[in-house]
Parts: structure tokens; sequence; C-alpha cells
């Protein structure tokens, strides 16, 4: 083939080369519009389809989406920055993240989609509101109104900032803390510097009025005295007892009065419950007490009120008293820790079956719902797991609850949260935490300073030394004590001796037989002795909370008239005690003078010595004035006897201190009727001590006087 017919074949080659090509790229042309106009009617038909777009939570920062899947949703979701794919939820739904800053750029693209619909569940539209709009906190006070909630707001952070709130709890689920009720006052000033901080009306409310109460209540405590008038059937509170009423009208009744012994926390309890009974005839007092201490509240309700206290007795409460207490709502009901703590074991019906304690009188109180708890010696309580205390925590609920007691109870940090439980079960629930916040081990104090802030709207304090010019020098105090059963047979049988004798007795002097008074007097002196031995041990006891009371110690001058009781009562004291009687093989006999004298100053340098126990420091002139308390067992036959023994500590020539004077008298007719009788003589003998009058005439009296009245108990008992 020549060369230019090899050029002509080559040229159409390339022509047909071209054309097919050419064809071929029409070819690929049709298909592709074939293939896009497939598309399209697939996408047509596609759109069709209904979408759901689930809005299920919020987390991190992101909306978290299940939905259905279409091609125009994937088209958006994979142009939505910071989007992230999640694999397929257990419905099969495909699960997104789509970030908060922009959720409002793709809710908006979804909405153009056709037939979709975006669907929000678990409140997540509610959440996303509060992320967008919230406040860096809110704080409001939660249904049950047993605590404030301070949410913090979701682009807040450092959370910890009211972690030093005490009593605080953090909920990482709801990014909020609970906060105790009483503690709201603490909020505004933990977050004074953040600006846009939101308060509910009632969070605000509520923490208005704990900052009020509790400026008002610091007002208070300072006071020396009140305008508070209280009607104690025509006794009067002294200045300071005032105001410890008032403490307790302004804290809502629920404060730990923890004023010194022999300041009258008894008049300031029952001042605080007459007062509410006034606005509230039906205002029932529960008081718990030491059962050797019930006749001395029984008397002093009976004195101040003008009412009969019911008495609480048994481990199983009877129909009558229940009747009382219940329907009746007996306006004073007594009752001692360890009557409350009796309890029963009882086996539920569960599977397995439970054992559980059930304290009867617990039950009958809640049924009955009194208004007002009154614990006094309230460190009764002071072990968690005894019953007694266990019984009366089951009582928090009652809407005021006054702890008496007068132990420094700041520096037994340990023994304090029993008492603090029942005055604020949310604020002191648990015991564990307690001794860990407040204790080094359960032993020394530990944020003793936080401690206080939570103490002062619920605790209230007088030492002696506060109140002074309100007290006498020296404070008389009669606490009253039940014979036991063994003690009332004794006393009836010496007094049936009296009887027998005084039968041919007229006191007028006007008729009947000549009688040795002397004779009669010697055995009313025996009934005394029968009275006497009784109360050894109620005396000891006493004496053993005076100095257990009191943190710095200090000393108990106690006086018996009778040798066997003094030194019974040494005895009862231990090792602490000094006592000026001794026993020999045949008798009781007394130290001389000298012996005494040496005894007390001996007694005096003697930090171990905490009791003095004597029956003659009067007659010497003994200087004594270190002691704080004087305890008589058992009254003198005179005014001016008390008056001389209570100068020995009293001291007003060297140590012009005040002291605290008991008198044990037996809940029996003898000894009301000298302890009335003393009072009647008392009221005409000036009580300064320098200015004391022994005089034989007022014994004699008063004997005579004793002779009288046990005449007349004769005649009204038809001997």
């Amino acid at each position: 083939m020549t060369e230019p017919e090899l050029t002509v074949l080559l040229a159409k080659q390339a022509e047909l080369r071209a054309q097919t090509e050419a064809i071929d790229a029409e070819i690929t042309r049709l298909k592709a519009e074939a293939a896009a106009e497939e598309a399209k009617l697939k996408a047509e038909e596609e759109a069709k389809k209904p979408l759901n777009v689930f809005v299920t939570s919020l987390s991190g920062g992101s909306l978290i989406l299940e939905n259905d899947f279409r091609p125009d949703l994937l088209t958006i979701m994979t142009s939505t920055p910071g989007r992230a794919f999640r694999g397929y939820a257990e419905n099969k739904l495909g699960k997104n993240l789509i970030p908060i800053s922009e959720w409002g750029r793709f809710l908006e693209r979804v909405k153009e989609l056709p037939n979709s619909q975006v669907i929000w569940l678990n409140g997540v539209r509610e959440e996303l509101d509060w992320y967008l709009n919230a406040p860096p906190w809110e704080i409001d006070v939660h249904p049950s109104r047993r605590h404030f909630i301070a949410r913090m707001g979701p682009r807040q952070s450092g959370h910890y900032i009211l972690s030093h709130i005490p009593g605080s709890d953090w909920d990482y689920d709801s990014k909020s803390w609970k906060l105790p009720l009483s503690e709201g006052w603490r909020v505004p000033k933990a977050l004074e510097k953040i600006e846009g901080v939101v308060y509910t009306d009632d969070a605000s409310e509520l923490i208005f009025e704990q900052v009020r109460v509790r400026s008002e209540l610091d007002i208070i405590a300072k006071k020396s005295n009140s305008d508070i008038i209280t009607e104690l059937q025509g006794n009067e509170l002294r200045p300071f007892q005032r105001v410890g009423v008032e403490f307790l009208l302004a804290a809502g009744g629920r404060v730990l009065l923890a004023d010194d012994t022999g300041l009258g926390k008894t008049w300031q309890g029952l001042g605080y419950a007459e007062l509410q009974r006034k606005s509230s005839p039906r205002f029932q007092t529960i008081v718990i007490a030491k059962a050797a201490n019930l006749p001395n509240w029984k008397r002093e309700i009976k004195r101040l009120t003008g009412l009969e206290p019911l008495a609480c007795v048994g481990g199983k409460p009877e129909y009558f008293t229940l009747q009382a207490v219940v329907n009746k709502r007996a306006p004073y009901v007594l009752i001692s820790y360890d009557t409350l703590g009796a309890y029963q074991q009882i086996v539920t019906d569960d599977e397995p079956p439970i054992e559980k304690l059930v304290f009867p009188w617990v039950a009958v109180f809640k049924a009955s719902g009194p208004d007002l708890l009154i614990l006094d010696e309230a460190h009764q309580i002071k072990s968690p797991d005894t019953f007694r205390s266990r019984a009366c925590r089951q009582l928090s609920g009652v809407p005021h609850i006054v702890p008496m007691t007068a132990s420094p109870v700041l520096n037994r940090t340990v023994e304090l949260w029993p008492i603090l439980f029942m005055l604020d079960p949310q604020m002191f629930k648990v015991h564990d935490q307690f001794l860990n916040t407040y204790t080094w081990g359960g032993r020394q104090p530990r944020n003793v300073k936080e401690l206080h802030e939570l103490l002062r709207p619920m605790f209230l304090r007088r030492k002696k030394s506060d109140v002074l010019k309100d007290l006498p020098p020296i404070n008389r105090i009669i606490r009253y004590h039940d014979l036991s059963e063994d003690a009332k047979a004794n006393y009836e049988r010496v007094l049936q001796g009296v009887y027998e004798e005084l039968s041919v007795f007229d006191p007028s002097g006007l008729g009947g037989e000549t009688m040795n008074v002397i004779s009669v007097l010697a055995q009313i002196t025996r009934l005394k002795q029968v009275c006497s031995a009784d109360k050894v041990e109620y005396t000891a006891d006493l004496a053993l909370d005076l100095i257990d009371e009191h943190e710095n110690g200090g000393k108990v001058l106690i006086f018996s008239q009778f040798k066997g009781t003094a030194l019974a009562i040494a005895n009862r004291l231990g090792d602490q005690a000094v006592c000026t009687v001794r026993r020999t093989a045949d008798d009781f006999v007394s130290l001389d003078a000298v012996q005494r004298d040496r005894l007390f100053e001996d007694a005096r340098g003697d930090p171990n010595v905490r009791f003095i126990v004597t029956t003659e420091a009067a007659k010497e002139g003994h200087n004594l004035e270190f002691c704080d308390w004087v305890i008589f067992n058992d009254p003198l036959w005179t005014p001016a006897g008390h008056s001389q023994c209570e100068g020995r500590a009293y001291g007003r020539l060297s140590d012009p201190h005040p002291i605290d004077s008991f008198y044990i008298v037996a809940d029996v007719d003898i000894e009301k009727w000298i302890m009335e009788l003393l009072d009647k003589k008392l009221a005409i003998i000036n009580e300064a001590v320098e200015q004391i009058e022994s005089t034989r005439e007022l014994g004699e009296s008063i004997g005579m006087e004793l002779i009288k009245k046990i005449k007349a108990e004769m005649w009204r008992r038809g001997k």
C-alpha cells in the first residue's frame, strides 16, 4: 500500500473512532440523564415517606436524636458541623448527636423537609429551654419542704461553691445541691459574687425569714429582761427566765435550753407551754424525765399551772391512760425515760420474717400528736444505742421540742448528736456523719466554729455569772422524792405510834391529859429518819449530776442530821467523798471540832474531793466557801439552822459567791409540813448571813405546829 493510500486509511479510522467516541459519550449522557431522572423519581418517592426525628435526651452540650433514614435528612446531617453518628438504637433507628450550638439551624432545615416531624421525648424540650435560658443558679424549696434545691445552670462551672454549707449534698444527675432547710440563710452569701442568681418566691421568703429570725434570736439572747408576760398562778418569772421564754417563742419552740443548774429551766419550759396553751386550749405537753424527778415536775406543774398532770407508768399503756392521752388530750403528761424506752419484740409477716422493736408509749404519743416535748436532763439520751434514746428520737416529729440540760454539751460533742437530731432531724440525720464532721474519731471536738453557727438559733445557755443580779445570794431549790414501798410501810408503822400518843392530846390545851411534847417530837424525828434513809440514793445521784454537768467540776456540801444517813451518802459517792461521821463496832461517831476542821481544810485543796458530807458544819463556824452547792438530805427544825449551814458555803466575808441550795423533800405529809412551816418562818428572818439569829423558840413553835397538823390529820383519817 502506497503511502497516500495509508494516509487515507488512517484518516478514515480516526474519523470512525471519533464517531464511536461521540456515540459512547451520547450513550453515557443518556444513561446519566436516565439515572438522574430515576434518582429524582426515587427521591420524590422517598420524600413521600414520613420522617420522624425523636429528640431523646440532652447530654454534654449535645442533643441526642433517634431518626428514620431519609436521604434528604442525611444530607442535612452530614453538612451540620459537629454532628456525630453513634450507630443504631435498639429500635433500629439511627442515633445522632447534634451540638446545641447548631441546633437552631439544624431544626430550621429539618422543618423544610416534606412530611417530617420533630418529636420531643422525656422532657428534653424543657431541659433544652433550661439549658439555653437558665440563670447561673436557681434556688427553690423542694415540694416536701424538707430541703432547698440549688440548681446550677448548665453553662455554670464550680458547683463546689456551696459545698461548705453544712449538710449539703451534691446530686450529679440533676446538677443540683440539696441543702438543709435550716441553712438557706447561707446561700446568698455563698453566691454573692455571681450575677443573675434566681430565687423562687418561696425560697426568698424562707431565706429572708431565717435571716430575720437569726438576727432576732441573737438580740434576744443578749437581753437581760423581756416584756413577755406569762401567767403562772401568781408566780413571777425572773427577768432572765422571761428572756428564755421569749427566745423559745422566737425560735419556734425547738431549743436546747442549757442554763446552769438552779436557773429555773423548768419554769421557762412551763412558761412557754402555758403561753401556747392560751392560744390553743388543746395544746398538749409531754415531759420526759428521770423517774426520780417526776415528783418534782408533778408539783411544779400543779403549782405553776393549776393542772394535775397525768403520769404514765408501766411498760404497757392501760386503757384509761390511753383515753386520757389520746382522746381527752391531757394538757400535761409525765413519763420517765425508762418507761418510754420499754419495748416489745414483734415478728413481722415479711418473708423472711423480721424481728422488730416496738415502743408502746411512743405509739401512744404518735397517736395523740402532742404539741410540745420537754426532755428534762436531756443528756439522759446521749448514748444513741440505748432504748431510751431510740424511743425519744422516734418522737422528733413533735412540732415543739425543748431538751433541757446544764451539761457543757459543746465540750462533749460526741454526746450531742441525739439531742440535735431531736431538734433538726434533717440537718443531723446521720450519726456517723456528725461524728466525722464534728469530732476527731468521736473524741476531740472538730469544726467547732461551724457547729456554733448551726446551734445559734436553737441553743440558749446562761451561766450564773451572767444573771447574778437576778439571783438571790442563796438560791433555794426544792426537789421532791417518792418514798420506796418499804419506806412507806415503815413510815406508816411509825405514824401509827404517833397517832396513839396523840389520841389523848388537845392542841388547844383546854382538855385531855398532859403529854410529853419532847416524846412526841422524838417520834416525829423517827418519821424524819425513815424519810432521810430512803433519800440516800437520790441525794447522791443529785450530787453526782451537779459535778458531771459542770466542766470545771466543783464541790458539793451535803447535810443530814442523821449520822447513819450521812455515812451512807458518803459511801454511795465513793472515793471522791469525805464524811465527818465514822462507824464503830457499836455506833456512828462524829469527828470532833478539830478533826472536822482539819478534814474540811484538806478537802479545800484536794481536787479529788468533790463531796463533803456532814451533820455539824453549822456549829463551830467552819469556813466552807469553796463549795459550790449545798444539799439538805433532810430538813432541819429551824430556818436559822438552814441559813447557818448555807452560810458556810456562801461565805459572805471571804468569798461572797452565790450558791444553789437543794432541799430534798419526801413526798409525805411530815416533810411537806416542815417545809411549809419553814417557809413561813423564813419570811420573818433576815436572810443576810451576818444577821441570822438562831432562836430556840422558832424550833419549838415548829414542833408544836407539827403536832397540831398531825392531830388534825388524825381526825381527817378518822383515827
